[in-house]
């Protein structure tokens, strides 16, 4: 029963707020799109955790984990774990399952001892770590976090919390 009355919350939350609903979900989509053209981005596996971002950001921007701070430090952490992951795969004869799920919870250790957490960024972890090139994935999530929580401190002002 619960969830019949959170469904109808949520329609008549649409019903008033529909063109943010429309406008936020554009404008991640925006946002998205000219990071990946710029980029010549295709088909990198770590675009997962950049749709999360851009969800958390565009669809519940006053939310802890879509302050800039904390999107941009969790997805750097998340960064260093991965290419941390990528050396640790070349240097040792260690099953890559193994190391992946250990950049997994580095990634998450760190980023809520240094209160930079960014649920997604642990998915960024995973994604640099299988990644083909490193670097272009590295580029990829430092450039389109800037640019998305850019993206959202501009037009703060016409976004609401949808989630």
């Amino acid at each position: 029963m619960q969830w019949f009355k959170r469904w109808v919350n949520a329609g008549r939350n649409f019903r008033r707020l529909w063109k943010n609903y429309l406008f936020q979900s554009l404008l991640a989509a925006a946002v998205t799109a000219v990071v990946f053209w710029i980029l010549s981005l295709r088909d990198a596996v770590v675009v997962a955790s950049l749709g999360a971002t851009a969800f958390i950001i565009f669809a519940a921007p006053s939310s802890t984990p879509a302050q800039p701070v904390r999107a941009i430090g969790g997805q750097i952490i998340g960064c260093i774990c991965g290419g941390l992951g990528v050396l640790l795969l070349n240097s040792w004869s260690v099953s890559p399952v193994i190391i992946d799920s250990l950049m997994i919870g580095l990634s998450f250790f760190l980023m809520i001892s240094l209160d930079l957490y960014h649920p997604p960024a642990a998915g960024t972890a995973l994604g640099i770590a299988i990644a083909d090139s490193y670097s272009k994935a590295l580029i990829t999530v430092l450039v389109a976090v800037v640019l998305m929580s850019l993206a959202q401190r501009l037009f703060r002002k016409y976004l609401k919390d949808l989630a």
